[in-house]
């Protein structure tokens, strides 16, 4: 039941992040310039011991097939393969990350996340050109597949950070965030600056698209 319990609020929240990252922007590719629901498998998976591990990743594929169908178009078998990209780059990069359980925080744990990160997008990426060749033919595979990897690096840095520094939350006096922490951060912010200027470059002969401000994000990455 516990198990149960878990894949039901993963999916429902990777549902609610999913509906923002539609929201934040426009474009001309199927993957949208932020995909935050990358980034809550990623942060799901990361914080749980990986006994938890299957409970979250059926909710994750049930999740993702459900976007597929719904926001992509998608038939039955196009929507599992959709939601098999997303939970196997998911827990490879995250299996990844979490090679020794080091503290995110820590530069070996830093660069381990970084790493991971890289990897899921990379490989996600790479599954989603077959995807899409399959799916849509007439769309620019190549073009596909890096917004893929840049809107789940994006989605990764962006959410992954905040769930580790919550995990365990307790309230107490703020003490200020760590060197890594900000780092990570300005990272994740100066990311998300080239995706936003490389799609605006993309899209602006084509489509009018309604682009988030992205300099507003960055002073919440220091709170």
């Amino acid at each position: 039941m516990q198990q149960l319990r878990v894949s039901v609020l993963v999916a429902a929240l990777f549902l609610v992040v999913a509906v923002v990252s539609k929201t934040l922007a426009s474009s001309v590719t199927e993957t949208v310039p932020v995909w935050l629901g990358s980034g809550v498998t990623f942060s799901a998976l990361l914080i749980s011991p990986r006994w938890r591990w299957p409970a979250i990743l059926a909710g994750v594929w049930l999740a993702s097939a459900i976007w597929g169908m719904s926001a992509h178009g998608l038939g039955l078998a196009g929507a599992a393969a959709f939601a098999g990209i997303e939970v196997v780059s998911g827990a490879v990069g995250c299996w990844v990350a979490g090679l020794g359980r080091n503290d995110p925080d820590s530069p070996i744990g830093m660069a381990l996340l970084l790493c991971g990160a890289a990897l899921a997008s990379c490989l996600g990426g790479a599954m989603a050109m077959a995807l899409w060749q399959w799916q849509r033919p007439s769309l620019d595979v190549t073009l596909e597949g890096v917004a893929w990897v840049l809107s789940t690096m994006v989605g990764i840095l962006l959410v992954t950070p905040v769930a580790t520094a919550f995990r365990g939350f307790r309230l107490k006096r703020s003490g200020g965030m760590t060197m890594a922490q900000f780092l990570g951060g300005g990272a994740a912010f100066l990311l998300f600056l080239a995706r936003w200027r490389w799609f605006s470059s993309i899209t602006a002969p084509r489509v009018t698209a309604t682009w988030p401000r992205p300099w507003l994000i960055f002073p919440c990455l220091s709170c």
